[in-house]
């Protein structure tokens, strides 16, 4: 009330007086530390949210009609099933009995501290979550803390995650809600909380067991916990650190993914900052000892400990000992050989059932990869041999590698003089490597010592691809002012002029058909054009465009042409009639383009992350895409056999 008059006497409007009640009814609400606020300063706190909620004219109708869908959606993560009005029953049960200033049940709370961007700026919240016994199992935004709240379908998918994980066998309905300063958060975006809902719920489920008297842990004071989650539990690498730290005012420890750990650390060295590469190892790292209850168990925790040492000598110690060693062999396995890594972890879990060992089998099984090669190079290019004997890989440092794709060690390695390696190209036998360079030539290699077979092929500019006709006779090169020619290899000379493909330049790619008739080129102009390999003649523009071609291939047979770029897109044609076939669309660019040899599956890369196989019969997508977690992919093969698919990856890997 002294508030209240003093702002009227100053002749402060309505609008002016909500816009103060949070800052000064309670400025700073993190140096609290008690889960459970006083009563007086949350119910300011929610009315000053409220009314700012009210206020805010803009995008009202969008925020009263994402509310309604809350209810609706709030119990889409039961353990079992509601019924259709489960949802609205509890939001209404919740404000009404806000309202009439009931709680709502006298269930567990827990809290943490979380940093996340929103509007490119970096906000710290406090995430709090109270359980409500006896009502459907379920994640609620509480509708008293939580007026007109929106989200986005990553936080819905990572929430979602955090409750299959960690609040599955919760006994009631989780009302949550998010904090700042200003009040209850009106939206959020992105799935980085995702990690820190799993903590709460874990810390919920440990404060409504039978034995939470025995609780030698509880969370940490001036925590916060950042980090997504993916479907087997692990925490994935979020992104905007610099706008989260910036917000870190009274933090004093951050649980963070383990691959960001360098990262937040180089932003921040004053907070005290670990890593987490599973939610369990997070909820771990975000709590720290009960002081009495551990001093006074300390006795009764050195005789348990002094009886489970003489038990378990022997054969279960060694199990355990044994079951580590091989988690850690799985470790450094995980680079190199996945497969063997997963072995050696399944071995550990039979010997000792760790959540350590579980998780390392899970990552096995859900990624997919046969083996993982360290090229370490940027920009990286690959091709497989026909015979399939050999894979190339090579990048900008100029060091050309041949693998064994059997045993994936390398039979060969090469220094191309201080030139990028833009392209690499099997010849039909096998028998030739022709390589792209950044130093105007090309050059033909023996794949099984790298040296040269003849002098370098001279050009103008930088080559940035090469392609073999099926007969091995031709092959054509592109350079960066957009030139093609085509040489004879038998001469060791051009077969014809080079050819200017527009009077500007701008191709950049090109790809000789296996039936030796024609050829494709694809460029900076999005233009994708077909053209008589013995005249040398344009014969059709097939697409144009305000996009870059990043890669064009056909299949074995010559019938078919797949073009992609940075439209997106992935268009296929009919050689033969010129026809459009059809299109396949990634998130973003298209980087590149692998037919299998029978010509039934196209394989594609993206800067989406992934990597997606096209069944050509259906023109639909086969099987789930091939996710290499927060890296971009350059660069897609297939192995002659069709079994066996080769990604370049951002992070200097195949």
């Amino acid at each position: 009330m002294d508030l209240l008059t003093r702002i009227e006497k100053g002749g402060t409007g309505l609008e002016t007086l909500m816009e103060r009640l949070p800052a000064a009814i309670f400025p700073d609400f993190q140096v609290d530390t008690r889960l459970v606020l006083p009563s007086p300063i949350v119910a300011a706190r929610r009315f000053a949210g409220l009314a700012l909620t009210l206020l805010e004219t803009n995008g009202r109708e969008e925020r009263e009609a994402a509310w309604l869908e809350w209810q609706r959606r709030s119990c889409a993560f039961p353990a079992t099933p509601l019924p259709p009005d489960a949802a609205t029953d509890i939001a209404t049960d919740a404000t009404l009995a806000w309202l009439a200033g009931r709680d709502t049940g006298n269930g567990p709370h827990a809290a943490t501290n979380v940093l996340f961007a929103t509007n490119e700026q970096g906000l710290q919240g406090r995430l709090t979550a109270r359980l409500v016994p006896g009502r459907p199992p379920c994640l609620v935004p509480d509708p008293a803390q939580m007026p007109f709240f929106t989200a986005d379908a990553a936080f819905q998918r990572g929430l979602g995650r955090a409750w299959r994980h960690a609040g599955g066998t919760l006994g009631g309905t989780v009302l949550w809600a998010i904090e700042s300063r200003a009040g209850p958060v009106a939206r959020v975006e992105g799935g980085s909380l995702s990690a820190a809902f799993a903590f709460v719920l874990d810390e919920l489920r440990r404060r409504d067991g039978r034995l939470r008297a025995l609780m030698w842990h509880l969370p940490r004071s001036r925590l916060a916990v950042i980090g997504d989650l993916a479907e087997d539990g692990s925490v994935l690498p979020v992104a905007k650190y610099q706008e989260k730290l910036e917000a870190a005012k009274g933090i004093k420890r951050l649980v963070v993914p383990a691959e960001d750990l360098g990262t937040v650390r180089g932003l921040a060295p004053e907070l005290a900052v670990r890593g987490a590469t599973t939610w369990q190892e997070a909820a771990r790292q975000a709590r720290r000892p009960h002081a009495w209850k551990t001093s006074i168990s300390a006795l009764a925790v050195v005789l348990v400990t002094v009886i489970a040492i003489i038990v378990r000598m022997g054969i279960t110690a060694g199990a355990a000992d044994q079951a580590a060693t091989l988690l850690r062999q799985s470790d450094d396995a995980w680079q190199q050989d996945p497969v063997l890594a997963g072995q050696l972890a399944a071995r550990s879990w039979s010997l000792h059932r760790t959540p350590q060992a579980r998780q390392r089998m899970l990552r096995t099984i859900t990624g997919g990869v046969r083996a993982v090669l360290p090229v370490d190079d940027t920009e990286v290019v690959m091709a497989y041999s026909p015979d399939g004997a050999r894979l190339a890989t090579a990048g900008e440092s100029g060091v050309l590698r041949l693998w064994d794709p059997r045993t994936r060690r390398t039979t060969v390695t090469a220094r191309l003089a201080d030139a990028k390696i833009r392209g690499l190209a099997f010849s039909a036998d096998s028998a030739t490597l022709a390589v792209a360079l950044s130093d105007r030539t090309a050059m033909l290699l023996n794949p099984a010592t790298l040296r040269p077979l003849t002098g370098p092929l001279r050009h103008n500019s930088p080559v940035l691809s090469v392609s073999f006709s099926r007969d091995g006779r031709n092959l054509a090169t592109v350079t960066e002012e957009g030139t093609v020619r085509l040489w004879d290899l038998e001469r060791r000379r051009l077969s014809a002029p080079p050819l200017r493909t527009e009077p500007t330049g701008g191709t950049t790619i090109v790809a000789l058909s296996p039936r030796g008739d024609v050829f494709a080129t694809g460029g900076l102009d999005g233009k994708v054009q077909l053209w008589d390999l013995r005249t040398h003649r344009l014969i059709k523009t097939l697409t144009s465009g305000n996009f870059v071609v990043n890669a064009v291939a056909f299949t074995l047979d010559g019938a078919r042409l797949a073009a992609g770029g940075t439209n997106r897109v992935i268009m296929l044609w009919d050689v033969g009639t010129r026809k459009r076939l059809g299109t396949l669309r990634h998130g973003q660019s298209v980087t590149g383009l692998s037919f299998s040899a029978d010509g039934r599956t196209l394989a594609s890369s993206s800067t989406d992350m992934t990597a997606r196989l096209w069944d050509m019969a259906t023109l639909r997508q086969r099987g789930a895409p091939f996710d290499r977690r927060g890296r971009h992919l350059t660069a897609v093969a297939f192995a002659p056999d069709g079994r066996t698919l080769a990604t370049a990856v951002s992070d200097g890997t195949v």
